[in-house]
C-alpha cells in the first residue's frame, strides 16, 4: 500500500480496493479524522505504463523499432 498526499485529498494504492476501502475507513475513524468522499478507480493501461516507465504512452515519439523494443522490454519486466 501506498500513501501520498495530493492537493487537498490522499491517493491510497492497493492491490485489492474492494477489501481496502472498508480497513481505510476504519483507520481514519479510529485516528478520529472523517472521510467527506471516497473514490475507487481501476488503473488503466496508462497509469500501469506509467508506474513502471515514469513516462506516459502518449510521451513516446520515436520510431515503430523503438516501439516494440519498448513492448519486448516491458514483457521482459512482467516475467
Amino acid at each position: 500500500m501506498s500513501v501520498r498526499a495530493q492537493d487537498e485529498f490522499h491517493v491510497v494504492v492497493v492491490r485489492d480496493g474492494d477489501t481496502a476501502v472498508p480497513a481505510i475507513f476504519r483507520t481514519v475513524e479510529d485516528a478520529g479524522a472523517e472521510i467527506s468522499s471516497i473514490t475507487l478507480k481501476k488503473p488503466s493501461l496508462d497509469d500501469v505504463y506509467l508506474s513502471f516507465t515514469g513516462r506516459e504512452l502518449r510521451q513516446e515519439s520515436g520510431t515503430r523499432e523503438d516501439a516494440m523494443r519498448e513492448r519486448m522490454r516491458m514483457r521482459r519486466i512482467r516475467r
